[in-house]
C-alpha cells in the first residue's frame, strides 16, 4: 500500500477507536490507512458498510503494487513480516517536491550508483521514498548526504528534504526504532534540508518524555554505554565543547583527547565537535546512564 497523506488526529476525531500502529497485523476485522508517521487501524465494526467500502476503495486506488519479492523490507517495516538480514541498517527517508518529473527513473538510476550498500528502494508514494542501507566501512554522513541531494535537486528540477536513520541490527525492534524515526521527520522543521536524530532532539523532544524513548535509549548502549567517552561527554559539555578546558580538567593532553573524539565519530558516526550532537549525548547520559 501506499503511504498517503492522512492525518492521524483528524482520523480520531471521527473515529475514537481508531489507533496508531507501527504496522499492518493482517487482522480481518480492521481496516489499515497506511501514513507517513505510521498505520493508522480502524475498526470495521465501527464503520458503516458504505464507509467501509469507501476506505477500502481508497486504499485500492492507492496501492503502488510493489514486487514484494524484489521489496522484503517494505514488506518488513509495514506488513509485520519477517526478515533474514544480517548487519545492521539505516534508512533514509526523502520527501520529493517538484511540479514535473519526467526524468524520473534517471534519478532512480542515480541514487542506485550514489548508494553502493543500498539492499532496497521504493515509492510510498509519489513523494515519498524509503532507501534501506546496509552498513560498511564507507558511508555517507549527513553533511555529505546534504550535498548529494543538493546536486541532484540541480540536476533534476526537484526539491528533497531527507532524514537519516541511525544504523540498527534488523531484529523486531528494528520496526519500532524506524516508526519512531517517522513521528520523528513528520514533526521536523521544514527550513533543514537533511536531519537526523541530533539535529530533530530539541524540536521534537522538547515535549516528550525522553527516558520513554526506546530508540533513544537504544542509542544509549550502542554509541555511549561502553565507550569510554561516557565519562568525558559530560565535562565537555559543561564546557562547552572547548577541547583544551576538558583535557585540562580531565588532565589529559589535548591530542589525546581529540584522537578519542575522532575515534568516537569514527565509531557511531557521532561528531562531538558539533553543538546538537554533544547535546544529544550530554541527554542519553543524563537520561539512561544509571551508573
Amino acid at each position: 500500500m501506499a503511504i498517503m497523506r492522512i492525518n492521524y488526529q483528524d482520523i480520531k476525531a471521527l473515529y475514537p477507536s481508531a489507533s496508531m500502529q507501527r504496522m499492518n497485523t493482517g487482522n480481518q476485522n480492521n481496516i489499515y490507512l497506511p501514513t507517513n508517521e505510521g498505520i493508522i487501524t480502524l475498526p470495521k465494526n465501527s464503520l458503516t458498510e458504505r464507509e467501509e467500502k469507501l476506505f477500502s476503495l481508497f486504499i485500492k486506488q492507492h496501492s503502488l503494487n510493489l514486487d514484494i519479492e524484489k521489496h522484503p523490507w517494505y514488506s518488513y517495516l509495514f506488513e509485520g513480516r519477517k526478515i533474514d538480514k544480517s548487519g545492521n541498517f539505516r534508512i533514509l527517508q526523502v520527501k520529493l517536491n517538484y511540479t514535473q518529473f519526467p526524468l524520473k527513473q534517471l534519478w532512480q538510476d542515480e541514487i542506485q550508483t550514489i548508494f553502493l550498500h543500498m539492499v532496497d528502494f521504493f515509492f510510498l508514494n509519489e513523494n515519498f521514498v524509503i532507501i534501506v542501507e546496509k552498513e560498511s566501512d564507507i558511508y555517507l554522513d549527513k553533511t555529505e548526504l546534504e550535498g548529494v541531494f543538493l546536486a541532484l535537486d540541480t540536476d533534476f528540477d526537484v526539491t528533497t528534504q531527507l532524514f537519516v536513520g541511525s544504523f540498527q541490527i534488523a531484529n523486531e525492534e528494528f520496526k519500532n526504532f524506524f516508526l519512531e524515526e517517522q513521528k520523528i521527520f513528520s514533526s521536523c522543521s521544514l527550513n533543514q534540508k537533511c536531519q537526523d536524530i541530533t539535529t530533530a532532539i530539541i524540536d521534537v523532544y522538547s515535549d516528550i518524555p525522553i527516558k520513554k524513548s526506546r530508540l533513544l535509549s537504544n542509542l544509549f548502549h550502542k554509541w555511549i554505554k561502553e565507550s569510554e567517552l561516557r565519562k568525558i561527554i559530560p565535562i565537555l559539555w559543561r564546557n562547552l565543547g572547548n577541547i583544551s578546558l576538558t583535557s585540562k580538567d580531565l588532565f589529559m593532553h589535548r591530542n589525546t583527547l581529540l584522537y578519542k573524539i575522532e575515534k568516537f565519530y569514527t565509531e557511531t558516526g557521532i561528531n562531538l565537535k558539533e553543538a546538537d550532537s554533544l547535546f544529544l549525548c550530554h541527554l542519553l547520559i543524563r537520561n539512561f546512564d544509571n551508573t
